[in-house]
């Protein structure tokens, strides 16, 4: 058992103070008056229950109204605890013990949480005067104990250290314990005196020792033959699990081809598809030209694409020719557009530049299917 801190709020001379011990010897050092046995009484009052010095009013700092003390300790099962006891004038003082970290107390009743802190500190005596003349000694009283008369140091340490328990070890737990043995050495003696007249002679012991010792042999010999075997056995388990995953790979190689190879197939025929439609529409894109006492008409038949006209009559602009105006119709997904137009000069078209238009705008529109 351990202490780790000790808070004490209003307590006597100590308004709001806490106090860290490490582990092994602490000391608490201060002028005479300075609160050290207040610290050492309120560990005590906290956690074992030992009586104040004086009144509970007067325990309390002077002008208030009540006090608290909080103990954390760690106990001999290795776990954190905390105990909290505050006191207050003419009130019984309210007592909780809480593993740390939790919110609800594990104890609340005095007798419960005595009970329960004798058992996490390790000490089931009497607690008050262990406390006091074991654990700590108050200013002024650290050899009191000794200067007592024989007979009252004898009836204080027996308090103390609970001899008592010690004689009934030695009347009943060492007598029984004692009995226990006897009875164990009896038998094993039983046993001993058994095999010793099951005890061969020394010729027949050696013949069974060199049986034995050919039976090893063979053993051994045959150890090594089995274990040879299941070496030879884990070479042919690791080449069939090596076959097995070159398998698997090429398997997977395979696999991963043929579907390359049926994608490869079906963009082929959507490709040939397309070839197909582009052929069939390029059949049926025409380019005419029809007389006009003004203009020369050129009627342009062809499935209806996205960006045709812009197309068209960018082409039409780039080999010069001029459009007045236009009729644009479709027919289903067909294109039945009469472009009017004139040369750079303003004139109607020749006659001998119709085949050069119509191939420039058959090449242009073919782009676009």
């Amino acid at each position: 058992m351990r202490i780790i801190s000790v808070k004490l709020e209003n307590y006597r001379n100590h308004a709001n103070k806490e106090i860290f011990f490490d582990k092994g010897l602490n000391l608490l050092l201060g002028k005479n008056g300075s609160g050290k046995s207040s610290i050492l009484e309120a560990i005590g009052y906290a956690l074992l229950n030992t009586g104040l010095r004086t009144t509970v009013d007067d325990t309390i700092k002077k002008g208030e109204n009540s006090a608290s003390i909080i103990v954390t300790f760690i106990a001999i099962d290795g776990l954190t605890y905390r105990v909290e006891r505050q006191l207050k004038s003419g009130v019984a003082s309210n007592w909780k013990l809480f593993l740390e970290g939790e919110k609800s107390p594990r104890a609340k009743a005095q007798k419960e949480i005595l009970d329960k802190i004798r058992e996490l500190i390790g000490i089931e005596s009497n607690t008050e005067n262990v406390y006091k003349n074991v654990i700590t000694a108050y200013q002024n009283q650290l050899t009191q104990i000794f200067m007592e008369t024989p007979v009252k140091r004898a009836e204080i340490f027996n308090q103390i250290f609970d001899t008592a328990i010690y004689r009934d070890m030695s009347d009943g737990y060492l007598k029984i314990a004692i009995d226990k043995y006897n009875k164990e050495i009896d038998k094993t003696n039983t046993i001993i005196i058994t095999k010793s007249e099951n005890i061969k002679d020394s010729k027949s012991l050696k013949d069974e020792i060199e049986e034995l010792n050919n039976n090893e042999k063979q053993f051994k010999t045959e150890i090594e033959k089995v274990t040879k075997e299941i070496e030879h056995v884990k070479k042919i388990r690791d080449f069939l699990i090596d076959t097995k995953n070159k398998i698997d790979a090429n398997k997977l190689k395979l696999e991963n081809n043929n579907k390359n190879l049926q994608d490869a197939i079906n963009s082929r025929k959507t490709i040939d598809l397309r070839l197909a439609e582009c052929f069939e529409a390029i059949n049926i894109v025409e380019a005419n030209f029809e007389n006009h006492e003004k203009y020369t008409v050129i009627d342009v038949f062809s499935p209806d694409r996205l960006g045709f006209l812009y197309q068209v009559t960018s082409k039409m602009n780039q080999i010069g020719l001029s459009i007045y105006f236009a009729k644009i119709s479709t027919h289903g997904d067909d294109i039945v557009d009469s472009f009017y137009v004139l040369d750079r000069s303003g004139k109607k078209v020749s006659a001998n530049d119709y085949e050069l238009i119509k191939t420039e705008l058959i090449d242009t529109i073919t782009q676009l299917l």
